[in-house]
């Protein structure tokens, strides 16, 4: 899912918020309504991704790697943080601030150097992928706070599509398990869970979309 964000926020994001930096427009307007768009398609493959990763992992390999379900739960918070951080790492590249991404992979670095020796000792290998999520997490945060001297601010968009990815993913990996108690096989509980965590998180996405008004800025780079 971040990987598709990246390649949009490279695609649509940086061009469109480009041009209405350049126009003299409201940035902080079309940073809002364009970022709405990425959070809900981010967001329905990351609920999904947490939920059905166990049974994902189980219906693709062999039980050698079966503790790959959890590790991959894990990744998908640090998923999350890269995609909420992917419109403002663009806006501030549309505003100038190009010195910003050195500062943000420099953080992604320190807290790579320090938090994983920690990580291990604290929690052995769970503990060193908790240290990755971490440091995604503090980028994030820095990503926003330099965002938002620019007037790139999201704080409650963010919080609200958080939460519902913690909830439908939480729900789905429910449905996974039910399905899993009920004898059913790993792919159909992979499946189960995944489309659970995707309706459940579908009428924030669609919210989202509907008040992004974001097909209006894509159709202004062809003006």
């Amino acid at each position: 899912p971040a990987t598709l964000i990246h390649r949009v926020g490279t695609m649509v994001v940086f061009p469109a918020l480009s041009r209405s930096h350049e126009a003299g427009r409201d940035l902080s307007l079309a940073y809002r309504r364009i970022r709405r768009p990425l959070l809900a398609i981010g967001g329905l493959g990351v609920s999904a991704l947490a939920a059905g990763a166990v049974p994902m992992i189980e219906t693709l390999y062999d039980s050698r790697y079966a503790e790959a379900g959890w590790m991959v739960q894990l990744l998908a918070i640090g998923t999350w943080f890269r995609i909420l951080e992917v419109p403002g790492r663009f806006g501030l590249l549309a505003v100038g601030e190009s010195r910003w991404l050195v500062v943000l992979n420099g953080v992604k670095l320190v807290g790579v150097l320090v938090g994983l020796p920690l990580g291990f000792a604290a929690g052995g290998f769970a503990g060193g992928i908790a240290a990755l999520v971490a440091a995604d997490g503090a980028r994030y945060l820095t990503c926003s706070a330099a965002a938002w001297r620019h007037g790139l601010r999201s704080p409650a968009m963010d919080l609200i599509a958080s939460l519902g990815v913690a909830a439908a993913a939480g729900i789905g990996l429910v449905a996974g398990g039910a399905l899993v108690g009920a004898g059913h096989a790993s792919w159909q509980a992979f499946l189960g869970a995944g489309a659970c965590a995707s309706l459940v998180f579908a009428p924030i996405a669609i919210l989202l979309l509907l008040r992004s008004g974001a097909h209006e800025l894509i159709r202004s780079r062809s003006a």
